[in-house]
């Protein structure tokens, strides 16, 4: 084991990349920490081994690079870390995180190369989905960074990152996205907004939605709102319900709409219902008021009012 580590030092490019791959295959988690070192090599083609191989230890089931279409041409995926990213948190081992593999990952959100940016972020976001992630501030400070990154891919995918790993502290940068350029990021930081359930957001929500008024945009806000569930979207809900003009969500987009209304009305009918009286049977009287009865005496008015119902006494 020591020696592969050693050999991703190695100046030969070849042999640096073999190493990182023997690590992979042992899936040894003891491998983890010396293979951050390799996130942010000089050559690109290292780098994405040693980004996948970072993957591979947190993914339950392994993730194939190819899908079928019409169960006959291959076509690659855009990437395997946004594809895992897609899985959602139950792909990924709960495994604890290392801080060396975090820095590493976000230094490389910066590095030259758009791949290895893309897979740096989602990376990210997949291993930090099983819970076993704490960010340092400064982690924090450079991922909210990254949200006003100059490639918009690696923006979009910092909204998402953002909010799959509840970072709280992000609603301000989240705000401040909503109004990109680019739409791919501006969806992606208003569903964040939900994510992270910041209640400081629903007025900008609800104005999105109005904005938008049907497609992406609208679904987006109307999905973020629903995830806040506050009492004051309740009439935005219910006006969504009969919505003909819903996006292309089908089924999902009206259950978002009832499931939210059902959750609000819920909650407010529990603020606001009286408490019901709990009663006892005379079995569990005191036990003054018990022996009292065993020797002919009556019990006292207050242990069984007339106006409860039979059998019972008022706790």
């Amino acid at each position: 084991f020591e020696d592969v580590v050693r050999n991703l030092r190695n100046p030969d490019q070849k042999i640096r990349i073999s190493a990182v791959r023997l690590l992979r295959e042992t899936g040894y988690a003891e491998a983890i920490v010396p293979l951050a070192a390799a996130v942010n090599d000089q050559v690109n083609e290292v780098q994405l081994e040693a980004i996948d191989a970072e993957l591979s230890f947190f993914l339950v089931e392994p993730l194939s690079t190819k899908k079928h279409v019409a169960l006959v041409v291959e076509v690659r995926s855009e990437g395997r870390a946004p594809a895992a990213f897609e899985l959602g948190p139950l792909a990924v081992w709960p495994k604890t995180v290392p801080a060396e593999l975090v820095d590493a990952l976000l230094q490389a959100v910066d590095d030259e190369n758009k791949k290895v940016r893309l897979e740096a972020i989602y990376t990210l976001g997949v291993i930090g989905s099983g819970g076993q992630l704490t960010l340092s501030e400064a982690a924090v400070a450079r991922l909210l960074k990254a949200l006003d990154h100059y490639d918009p891919v690696v923006r979009a995918g910092a909204a998402r990152v953002v909010g799959r790993l509840q970072v709280k502290s992000a609603g301000d940068a989240l705000l401040n996205a909503v109004n990109d350029s680019n739409a791919e990021v501006r969806y992606a930081s208003i569903r964040a907004l939900g994510e992270i359930r910041d209640e400081r957001a629903i007025q900008a929500l609800t104005e999105q939605l109005s904005y938008y008024g049907k497609g992406e945009g609208a679904w987006s806000a109307l999905d973020a709102l629903a995830r806040i569930g506050h009492p004051s979207s309740l009439p935005t809900f219910e006006a969504r319900l009969t919505d003909k003009d819903a996006p292309d969500r089908g089924e999902r987009f009206h259950d978002a709409c009832f499931g939210a209304s059902a959750a609000v009305l819920d909650a407010s009918k529990r603020s606001h219902q009286p408490r019901a009286p709990r009663y006892r049977r005379h079995s569990d009287q005191p036990r003054e008021s018990q022996t009292m009865a065993r020797f002919g005496r009556r019990a006292t008015s207050s242990a069984t009012p007339a106006t409860t119902p039979s059998g019972y006494c008022r706790a």
